[in-house]
């Protein structure tokens, strides 16, 4: 009868941790789905602005569940072999916004170097026009005074 009790209260043991483990599973599963879905709205945003697609940006509304569990880290599942993979995909993630961010501020400064070097051109060709008019009225007035004289 002992027996069957310390059996009894191992293997209820073991199911509490099974099920333990599985609830880390189902959070880090789901911390997974929201993150895709945040990443996928923002692509849609960006289809939806360059007017590539007519497709409706998706509506993430995050349930106070959701936040939690999206601003928890990924190692907090440490049993799960995903994790270490997720970790990396996040590393890799922020990297490439960086670079984003980089590049956009490269080319906004490429932007204000075209337009400084534009209105630089434009104002060097109104000055050429003006140079050829007292030219062509500095020709004139020779011509006339070799005609006069």
């Amino acid at each position: 009868m002992k027996g069957r009790e310390e059996s009894g209260s191992e293997q209820i043991a073991h199911l509490k941790a099974q099920n333990q483990e599985l609830n880390e599973d189902v959070t880090l599963l789901k911390n997974l789905v929201y993150r895709l879905n945040v990443e996928l709205d923002r692509y849609q945003q960006k289809l939806h602005k360059l007017g590539a697609t007519e497709l409706p940006p998706l509506k993430v509304t995050p349930s106070e569940v959701q936040e939690k569990e999206a601003s928890m880290s990924w190692r907090n599942v440490d049993k799960n072999a995903l994790g270490p993979l997720l970790e990396a995909y996040q590393e890799a993630l922020k990297e490439k916004n960086g670079l984003i961010h980089d590049y956009e501020q490269d080319l906004n400064t490429f932007v204000a170097k075209c337009k400084q070097i534009v209105t630089e051109n434009e104002k060097l060709y109104q000055d050429l026009e003006e140079a050829n008019k007292q030219v062509s009225i500095l020709l004139l007035l020779l011509c006339l005074e070799e005609g006069s004289a």
